[in-house]
């Protein structure tokens, strides 16, 4: 699959899928229109905040979806990733968590950004190794930090990437 890097004025690079998309979509700012969990390969999705929304447990959006929480957290759930992130003090706290919808044991890379489109803008890479089937796991981690100037009070959160191995 072979992905093209675009960059908004501003804010953090974004994954766009062969295309860069011009205009912006109300939830989302990008669409993946494959039907299934990929058992492998990469995936990508990219969003900005919207207004509160809300998913069933069970349900897995093709869209990337964005719902606020209180505190200023933000959480992105996209096919079967779940981001969170929630201001503190001293930097962003990051969960990432990952479910396992397929009848194979996968591994997932999960690289993020949060940001503010302003300039403030921290990344991370999440690691699961064998998981199981059905199985969800999760990874958390604290990221920038005062050297990047104030934490935004309601960030912006980036899947940069999804690679299943």
């Amino acid at each position: 699959m072979q992905l093209t890097r675009a960059r908004s004025k501003g804010g953090p690079a974004l994954w766009v899928r062969g295309v860069v998309l011009c205009g912006a979509i109300a939830v989302s700012g990008c669409t993946n229109t494959d039907t299934q969990p990929e058992p492998e390969g990469t995936t990508t999705a990219s969003a900005t905040p919207a207004p509160t929304s809300t998913t069933t447990p069970d349900a897995t959006p093709e869209t990337p979806v964005v719902s606020s929480l209180e505190g200023g957290s933000k959480r992105l759930e996209y096919k079967w990733t779940t981001v969170t992130a929630t201001p503190r003090k001293d930097g962003i706290q990051v969960k990432t968590v990952v479910r396992n919808t397929t009848d194979e044991t996968n591994g997932y890379h999960v690289e993020i950004s949060v940001g503010d489109n302003e300039g403030w803008l921290a990344y991370n890479t999440f690691r699961f190794e064998d998981v199981a089937p059905g199985t969800t796991v999760e990874q958390s981690s604290l990221v920038g930090g005062s050297h990047l100037g104030p934490t935004p009070d309601e960030p912006k959160i980036f899947i940069e990437k999804i690679d299943v191995f």
